[in-house]
C-alpha cells in the first residue's frame, strides 16, 4: 500500500509540475518569478512525503487513503496563485518586423504601419501594393483620404477611418476573415491589453516625438486643416516598470519611447488607433 501511495503521489506531482511548465513558457518574467515559487513548493511537499512514505512505520499505515485531489483542483490553485499575485503582465514584446517607408513612399507611414501589421498576421502583402489599389487619394480631409501622395516627400497623410477602409477593402477582395477596427479614443491600458493579448496596434503620433500645431493649408479651393509632424507607427511592446513602449516605426526602426511622451502625442493626434482583428 505504501508504494501506491507514493506513485500515486509522485504521479499527481508530476503532472502538477507539467501544468506549471505549460504555463510558465506562455507568461512574462514576473509571472515566471511567481511560477518559479509555485514549483519550489511542489517539489519540497513531494520530497517531503516521500521521505515520510518510505521510512519505517507501523503496519496500520497500509490503510491510509490516497489523497482526494483532482487534476482540476491542481489546476485551479495554480491558475489562482498566479492570479492573486499578479494583476497583468508588466512587460511585452511583439516580433513585428519593420518595413521602411523610405526611400520609395516617403510619405507613406499609415500605410506601411498596415503593412507591417498585416505581415505580423501572416497576411503577405506589400505597402506598394495597399497604397496603390486600396487607399483612397480623392478628398482634402484626413478622416476621409489621404491627402496627397504616399510617393511624394511634400504630401500629407490620413487617420484611422482610411486605414480601417483601405484594410477592409482588401480583405473583402481576398476573403481574408479579418476586420480593421477603429478603436480610436483608446486609453493607454486599453492599448496594452491588446498588445498583452498578442495584437500590436496602428497607432497615430508624431515623429521623433516633435510637438504638434495646427496649420491650414487651402488646396485647389479647399480648406485642410495639417496636425504639424503627424505620424503613424505600430505599437507592438511596453516596459511598465522603465514606463517605455516598443514601436516599430517606418522611419526609426525598432525604438522605445517614453511612455507619457508616447501617449501625449498619441492625444495631440485626436487618439487615433485601428486594431486589425482575426476572425
Amino acid at each position: 500500500m505504501r508504494n501506491k501511495i507514493l506513485i500515486a503521489v509522485l504521479i499527481i506531482s508530476s503532472v502538477m509540475c507539467v501544468f506549471v511548465f505549460g504555463v510558465y513558457v506562455s507568461t512574462g518574467k514576473e509571472e515566471r518569478e511567481q511560477i518559479n515559487v509555485i514549483a519550489e513548493t511542489i517539489s519540497g511537499d513531494r520530497d517531503e512525503y516521500n521521505s515520510q512514505v518510505v521510512t519505517d512505520s507501523p503496519i496500520e499505515e497500509t490503510t491510509q487513503a490516497l489523497p482526494d485531489i483532482s487534476m482540476d483542483s491542481i489546476r485551479q490553485s495554480i491558475v489562482d496563485s498566479i492570479r492573486n499575485n499578479i494583476s497583468s503582465k508588466t512587460e511585452v514584446s511583439l516580433p513585428v518586423n519593420i518595413i521602411y517607408q523610405y526611400p520609395d513612399m516617403p510619405s507613406g507611414c499609415e500605410i506601411t504601419s498596415l503593412t507591417m501589421t498585416l505581415n505580423y498576421i501572416g497576411i503577405n502583402v506589400s505597402n506598394k501594393y495597399l497604397a496603390d489599389n486600396y487607399l483612397d487619394t480623392t478628398e482634402y480631409d484626413m478622416f476621409k483620404s489621404f491627402v496627397g501622395s504616399v510617393y511624394d516627400d511634400h504630401s500629407f497623410g490620413c487617420f484611422a477611418p482610411v486605414i480601417v477602409k483601405a484594410a477592409n477593402s482588401f480583405f473583402m477582395d481576398n476573403n481574408i476573415n479579418a476586420e480593421a477596427v477603429d478603436i480610436s479614443g483608446s486609453t493607454r491600458e486599453e492599448i496594452y491589453d491588446y498588445i498583452e493579448d498578442g495584437d500590436p496596434v496602428i497607432i497615430w503620433n508624431t515623429e521623433d516625438m516633435l510637438p504638434t500645431k495646427n496649420e491650414v493649408y487651402y488646396i485647389d479651393g479647399n480648406e485642410f486643416i495639417w496636425y504639424d509632424n503627424e505620424h503613424c507607427v505600430v505599437i507592438c511592446g511596453y516596459d511598465k516598470n522603465n514606463n517605455t513602449v516598443e514601436i516599430a516605426d517606418s522611419i526609426a526602426g525598432k525604438v522605445t519611447r517614453d511612455a507619457d511622451t508616447f501617449f501625449q502625442r498619441y492625444e495631440d493626434m485626436l487618439s487615433q488607433a485601428v486594431y486589425i482583428r482575426v476572425k
